[in-house]
């Protein structure tokens, strides 16, 4: 009778993680999710203005640069551990690429009015 009442929830539990690893893995490996194809569209000058908005896990700024040919990115990283207190964020504050990023509250982002080209949050 134990059996019957312990190994249900083990499987559900087991299912569980296989089913939401494998949703994790085909959006964010298998899909085109980071080719950006949308910014093939674009018609944004070297000389163009772009941000893009991160918490700490910045794995797009590289390639918005390569993609639209960009000599002015900022990478802004809006990360808070008093207010973001998940720990896969805290643990995704090690820069990943060259690219430096500042560190700015989402309250005041401290951007000049109508300075900006395009913006991207990812």
């Amino acid at each position: 009778m134990f059996w019957i009442l312990v190994i249900p929830p083990i499987i559900v539990l087991i299912a569980a993680t296989i089913l939401s690893l494998f949703v994790s893995h085909w959006i964010y490996d298998r899909s085109d999710l980071y080719d950006l194809s949308w910014l093939d569209t674009l018609n944004m000058g070297e000389a163009s203005k772009v941000v893009n908005l991160h918490a700490g896990f910045d794995e797009t700024s590289e390639i918005l640069k390569q993609k639209l040919h960009l000599d002015n990115l900022i990478s802004i990283n809006f990360y808070n551990s008093k207010a973001h207190t998940e720990s896969s964020i805290a643990r995704a504050q090690e820069p990943i690429n060259a690219i430096p990023s500042l560190k700015l509250s989402t309250d005041d982002l401290q951007l000049d009015s109508q300075s900006i080209d395009l913006a991207t949050i990812f």
